[in-house]
């Protein structure tokens, strides 16, 4: 996961790469160091001004999602959590982010920043 004025200067940093630094190499793009799920929700709560976030049991979220799974099926359209969703939330993706570093780094946003920034924009194109 990563904001999108540092996956922005990740591309930019391989445009302007010698072509022996990059050709025919793989980068992930992503922030430094990975975003952890609760810590990225929990700060766009405190930019809104949200009440505290609610966790749920392990065993509860797994139970909900088997009803998710069973009703999706029936054509209850929007099912608001299936194991496939909650398989998402569960699995951590981290990458091999040394390549693109040794590129980009250091990136121009930290996680507070780029939350206050995004906030703000959606607030300007008043999506919030």
């Amino acid at each position: 996961m990563g904001y999108v004025e540092n996956t922005v200067h990740e591309i930019h940093q391989l445009l302007l790469a010698p072509v022996g630094k990059i050709d025919k190499k793989t980068f992930y793009i992503a922030d430094k160091p990975p975003v952890d799920l609760y810590e990225f929700a929990n700060g766009i709560r405190k930019e809104l001004g949200a009440r505290k976030i609610r966790h749920v049991p392990l065993w509860i979220a797994k139970s909900s999602a088997r009803i998710g799974d069973f009703l999706k099926p029936l054509g209850w359209r929007g099912v608001p959590l299936t194991s496939f969703r909650l398989n998402n939330i569960l699995t951590g993706y981290v990458f091999d982010l040394q390549p693109i570093m040794g590129i980009a780094a250091p990136l121009p946003y930290g996680l507070k920043t780029g939350i206050s920034r995004t906030i703000q924009w959606m607030r300007e194109k008043k999506e919030l």
